[in-house]
């Protein structure tokens, strides 16, 4: 073999072996690609979604007024909120230990007036955050505790649905939600 002809043969050689790779790469690629919702697309939050942490969750329900006994109830919980979200509306079920949700809420800014789980009669408003609709601002004002909350969803992935709670005192807390497996 002349040295010039040897060199085109490995060099065929490698090119033949980096073929399959670049095609897998780009396989990967377009698989991961397929994982991604269409950024111009709303989020939709229907799923069945267990709670997974809930972060600062005694400071802020006692500085809502909740008692210890319900804090601690609720520290214990278990929490599943079941989600059909279809357009502008969205449904929204939980059973929790200081009561029951069963809601169908506007997601239009439309105010809503409804009892919460302790009994308490509210008000409610949903809106997107801005037009890209990927995270929704949720306002309650209590009536009888003349309390207010402002919690804000998202979902940091497909599998993950975060509730920001921020209630008029500046005390915040935190609940992360993954995707059952149907």
């Amino acid at each position: 073999f002349s040295s010039k002809k040897h060199q085109s043969i490995m060099a065929a050689v490698d090119e033949a072996k980096q073929e399959p790779k670049e095609q897998e790469q780009e396989k990967d690629n377009e698989d991961a690609k397929g994982d991604d919702k269409n950024e111009n697309e709303p989020q939709n939050f229907t799923g069945i979604w267990e709670l997974k942490t809930n972060d600062n969750l005694d400071a802020f329900m006692k500085s809502q007024g909740i008692g210890y006994m319900k804090r601690k109830l609720m520290s214990m919980a278990s929490v599943t909120l079941t989600i059909d979200h279809q357009g502008d509306t969205m449904k929204v079920k939980a059973k929790l230990p200081i009561g029951e949700i069963n809601e169908e809420l506007p997601l239009d800014g439309t105010t809503k007036q409804t009892t919460n789980p302790m009994g308490d009669e509210i008000k409610m408003t949903a809106s997107w955050k801005d037009d890209t609709k990927q995270v929704l601002i949720i306002k309650t004002d209590n009536l009888k505790t003349k309390k207010k909350v402002t919690m804000t969803r998202s979902m940091p992935d497909k599998d993950t649905l975060k509730d920001e709670m921020t209630n008029d005192q500046g005390i915040s807390m935190t609940r992360n939600f993954k995707r059952k497996a149907q």
